[in-house]
């Protein structure tokens, strides 16, 4: 199943580049990497998100061998990389990727809670 696919509104040509935050729907991790994503300013954020966890790792099985050693095999929800091949990581490397390279969130706040 093809995933739904959204853009920040705000994309300009400053900070990283491209940033990509894909996951599945009910991942509380991934509502929160892609709130971060969409809500960088000078990014252009792409957020892709899976209707279900089968979905999402079956995507994941077809496309994370042309990301890099550190993507193979990669199995946890989300996952971020930047300019399109990038790799950056799961929702803890986006949230210091995202605080390292364009400032704290909004309300400071850069850990999940549930």
């Amino acid at each position: 199943m093809a995933p739904e696919s959204r853009k920040s509104a705000a994309a300009g040509s400053g900070g990283a580049g491209k940033i990509s935050v894909y996951g599945w729907d009910g991942c509380p991790y991934f509502a929160r990497a892609s709130a971060r994503a969409t809500g960088i300013e000078d990014g252009n954020a792409e957020v892709k998100s899976f209707p279900h966890r089968d979905a999402y790792q079956e995507w994941l099985k077809e496309n994370t061998p042309r990301f890099g050693p550190k993507a193979q095999g990669w199995t946890s929800c989300p996952f971020t990389f930047v300019d399109g091949d990038k790799f950056i990581g799961g929702h803890d490397d986006f949230m210091a990727f995202a605080k390292a390279t364009y400032g704290e969130t909004p309300g400071g706040a850069s850990n999940i809670t549930d």
